[in-house]
């Protein structure tokens, strides 16, 4: 953000034959007049600050942050440095805080305030921007020594010592033999570069920069290789390891440094052509432009959040620039930092960047649409609500890993691709294998285990919001025939025993039920349905018409009967690849509210929670329906000889 700021960075322009100002007013009338930017750094600064000093500034600067801080270091801190077999040796520190310690960066920042305060008074026309004991200074030369003199002054005052051997001072390359010289004559033990790395990102000249980002990009792209062959055989701790990890490191340095665009074309190469491929499973020619765009796209709008790194930087860097646009005004003024703007600024920043970034994956999107087959536009139509499954990191503990096939099958169908290696037959009823058949082909059980999973899911978190006996499957929603009820002659009462399933479903029954789920001392019966929303026969209908339709033919069934029996009735309509229907999404947020209440946790938390485990039942059971086996079911053989079934009498009879 400084080197943005700034009006020129020093050692960025050409050499020129006579030496000009950096600030462009015209030839150097002496070499302190040269602008440069120094980097200071302490000798063990956290280890040397001086704890008495520390403990009055604090005790002025911040009250409440004293008693914390005078508990833990009213006396002599202890470090024990083990031997095996032996006492430990115990080292006695009375200076510095504690590495480790979660305050110690704001104490030590507030320790240094008043030395930082003399110095910028010494100094008004320098511009001063501190972090911990990373100072540094953008200015004129003779400011930066007259700085430095002043600081080898008043710096052991605070426990603060500078180390000349780790400064560095960053000026153009025709400038660097007289600078040098200018450093020997004044007692100066600076090091002279070109440009040097400042707080994750870079300032000083192009050719620098490069020789500073490029090692960095080839280190990148032998990472990306290395999830490759990763991705193989665990793709979805691959996948979590680029999004949520490596890719964070260059977003870092486009958000930094300008132009960063320039050198991160092999990162996106390697992306497209090692990572990918190896994710999905397919090869490197499948992965079109118009694949690549929706795959950079947002997990909210279709994607797999792995954006194009050419393509982000000068975004990231422009929501940067925004965000900080009030820090950088107050170091450059010298002013106080107005915190309150400041975070309003970083918020705007934020929310502006996001909101512009989410209308543009909007309307790519809507222009796949525009030309896309009915199908797909079907499928890019649920693609925005059913990715919930990329948003969980991979656990063995919490149950939210997938296995390979699993995950890829998963993101294969989301990207309108189909999976590999699949049979070219059903080994069920026989018909022609497609992934059509495979999710609704009843031969086998396997839909039947695809929706007793998704019910089991949904009854195991309501046990958890609720309690274990609050939850049961399988409950009766309706008790025998609708017999009326007559009176004999005596007064006595006689009601038919006619169990007749016709008259209203006879003893039909429900997947859960859940005692107060909805209202308090009234049951809630839940009957789950999954339809394929892109069969045939649904033709142009939108998905979700169609899981309304489908809720509506379990309400005209059973909602009626459920009223007389004073029961809530909800129908649990899901589309294949997890489109929650209306009814369904309005009870996971429900459960979400209740499981809030309970853990006393935030309610946007919890119905993540709740969405992402809904949404990991229904992709298992995707590739359970593709890849497994809807053969008979093993039967076990009577006995077919003497011996046999004499074993078989003698058992029985014990």
């Amino acid at each position: 953000e400084l080197e943005a700021q700034a009006r020129d960075r020093p050692g960025a322009r050409d050499s020129t034959a006579d030496a000009e100002d950096e600030s462009g007013d015209g030839p150097l009338s002496s070499i302190e007049d040269l602008n440069t930017f120094l980097q200071i750094d302490g000798d063990n600064g956290f280890n040397r600050l001086s704890r008495i000093a520390s403990m009055w500034t604090v005790r002025h600067r911040c009250p409440k942050l004293f008693i914390f801080y005078f508990n833990c270091y009213r006396h002599q801190t202890r470090l024990l440095v083990r031997r095996p077999g032996l006492a430990p040796y115990v080292l006695l520190s009375k200076e510095g805080v504690t590495q480790g310690c979660p305050l110690a960066m704001d104490i030590y920042g507030i320790a240094l305030l008043p030395m930082v305060e003399l110095l910028r008074e010494a100094e008004p026309d320098l511009l001063q921007p501190w972090y911990a004991d990373d100072g540094s200074g953008y200015g004129k030369l003779v400011r930066q020594r007259n700085v430095y003199k002043r600081l080898e002054q008043i710096g052991p005052d605070f426990g603060y010592f500078p180390a000349g051997a780790k400064c560095w001072l960053t000026v153009p390359k025709r400038m660097e033999e007289e600078v040098k010289q200018y450093l020997a004559d004044n007692g100066l033990p600076w090091q002279v570069t070109q440009g040097k790395r400042y707080v994750g990102g870079f300032i000083g000249s192009e050719d620098a920069l490069s020789e500073w980002i490029e090692p960095k990009v080839e280190d990148w792209t032998f990472a990306i290789e290395r999830l490759a062959n990763a991705a193989v055989r665990y793709p979805q701790t691959a996948y979590t390891g680029l999004t949520r990890s490596l890719q964070c490191e260059w977003q870092y340095i486009c958000r930094v440094v300008e132009g960063a665009e320039r050198y991160l074309e092999p990162l996106e190469k390697a992306i497209r052509e090692e990572f990918l491929p190896a994710l999905l499973g397919v090869d490197k020619a499948e992965i079109d432009d118009d694949l690549r765009n929706l795959i950079a796209h947002s997990v909210k709008n279709g994607g797999l959040a792995i954006p194009n790194p050419v393509e982000a930087a000068p975004l990231l860097y422009k929501s940067s620039v925004e965000a900080s646009s009030v820090l950088v005004e107050a170091l450059r003024s010298g002013g106080s930092l107005n915190q309150k703007a400041h975070r309003e600024c970083v918020r705007q920043a934020s929310k502006s960047a996001k909101t512009a970034r989410l209308a543009t994956e909007k309307a790519s999107l809507e222009e796949m649409k525009g030309r896309a087959s009915r199908r797909d536009k079907k499928r890019l139509e649920r693609i925005q609500e059913t990715g919930a499954f990329l948003t969980v990191r991979p656990s063995r503990r919490d149950g939210t890993e997938l296995e390979r096939d699993e995950f890829r099958d998963a993101v294969l169908l989301r990207m309108g691709l189909v999976p590999k290696n699949l049979p070219k037959t059903c080994d069920g009823c026989g018909a022609t294998f497609t992934v059509e058949h495979a999710l609704t082909c009843k031969t086998g059980g396997l839909v039947v285990m695809r929706h007793d999973d998704c019910r089991d899911e949904f009854g195991d978190i309501a046990s958890k919001a609720t309690t274990p006996s609050r939850v049961t499957t399988e409950p009766l929603i309706h008790y025998g025939g609708n017999e009326p009820v007559t009176r004999q002659a005596n007064g006595a009462s006689n009601t038919s025993n006619n169990n007749n399933s016709s008259t209203r479903g006879g003893e039909e029954r429900g997947d859960l039920a859940i005692h107060g789920f909805v209202q308090r001392s009234k049951t809630a019966i839940l009957d789950f349905v999954i339809t394929d929303t892109d069969a045939p026969s649904y033709g142009h209908q939108p998905s979700k018409k169609v899981l309304e339709k489908a809720a509506k033919r379990k309400k005209d069934k059973y909602l009626e009967a459920c009223r007389e029996r004073r029961r809530d009735f909800i129908p649990m309509a899901y589309s294949v690849d997890g489109l929650a229907g209306k009814e369904a999404r309005a009870a996971e947020k429900r459960l979400a509210s209740l499981l809030a209440s309970k853990w006393d946790r935030p309610y946007s938390e919890m119905a993540c929670f709740v969405k992402t485990r809904m949404s990991l039942s229904i992709v298992r059971s995707i590739s359970m329906l593709l890849r497994g086996s809807r053969s008979s079911a093993w039967k076990r053989r009577a006995p077919d000889d003497g011996v046999a079934a004499r074993a078989s009498v003698t058992s029985q009879r014990w």
